[in-house]
């Protein structure tokens, strides 16, 4: 099982997902903080997947010229 997410990381996510209400009784519910845990981290690593895309496509720029 992986590590849960920070506060910061989840807070984070919860505003990126434009979620309504109260974040802190909200995280009470255990269900909604695995969702919102889940899509965090898919969130985050549709991020770095795209800076990665981008870091190779600078480099491969760079080689061509």
């Amino acid at each position: 099982m992986k590590a849960p997410l920070t506060d910061a990381r989840l807070r984070a996510a919860w505003h990126r997902l434009r979620m309504k209400g109260d974040y802190e009784a909200s995280m009470r519910n255990r269900a909604v903080r695995c969702a919102v845990e889940a899509a965090g981290r898919a969130l985050e690593a549709s991020e770095q997947k795209r800076a990665r895309r981008l870091r190779e496509n600078r480099a491969a720029g760079e080689r061509h010229e």
